[in-house]
């Protein structure tokens, strides 16, 4: 039988995010500030291989202590990976930092949580923030009142200006039909012309009656 040792020890990794919060900057640009909403996190998280799952790595991976700590590096990698993956589903929903009033203890636990339960093979030791900076989160909510308030006050005088030009298009319209229902009697009755002038001393008649008449 052959007997393997392994050297459990913790391994750690840093997790850097960097972005800005959603349509950040198009909602800043609404406010005369011109405020950052963007932040940036570090985290310094710390694991170790949980012994119980040695059997199952050594059957199922292959993993053979001299591979133990490329091993390591690759759960590293994979854990720095999934949580960036994490923290920046929380970040596109700014209700949830609102949520945690800028707790970065609370989004480093619920953090702790997730690797905990996505990786089976690890446990997580600690995590420490090493850098944490959160936009101001009531202006990022004031801008974006602002510019969705904008964009409906775009929209009203769009559908204002867009009824008055079918306004006036049906106006222009009608008065077209008119001068064309007025120069067919015209032409069809001409000394209507001559009775008109008579009944009222001065007739204004527009020039488009006096076109000819295509058929």
């Amino acid at each position: 039988m052959i007997i393997y040792s392994f050297e459990i020890k913790p391994h750690s990794t840093i997790v850097e995010l960097h972005g800005s919060l959603p349509s950040g900057e198009v909602y800043a640009s609404t406010l005369d500030a011109k405020p950052d909403f963007s932040y940036s996190l570090e985290f310094f998280i710390t694991f170790i291989l949980k012994p119980e799952q040695l059997p199952r790595l050594v059957m199922d991976e292959k993993l053979f202590p001299d591979q133990l700590d490329d091993w390591y590096r690759r759960i590293a990698d994979e854990c720095a990976v999934e949580a960036s993956s994490f923290l920046s589903s929380k970040f596109r929903d700014p209700a949830y930092l609102g949520g945690i009033n800028y707790q970065y203890e609370t989004l480093a636990e619920e953090l702790r949580d997730h690797i905990n339960g996505f990786f089976q093979s690890i446990r997580i030791i600690n995590i420490i923030p090493r850098k944490v900076e959160f936009p101001d989160l009531e202006l990022y909510q004031r801008a974006k009142e602002q510019y969705l308030a904008l964009l409906e006050e775009r929209q009203r005088i769009f559908i204002e200006e867009t009824r008055e030009a079918a306004r006036k298009e049906a106006v222009e319209e009608n008065r077209i039909k008119t001068l064309s229902r007025y120069g067919e009697l015209l032409s069809k009755y001409p000394i209507l012309l001559k009775y008109l002038a008579l009944e009222s001393g001065k007739v204004d008649i527009p020039a488009e009656i006096f076109l000819e008449k295509v058929e």
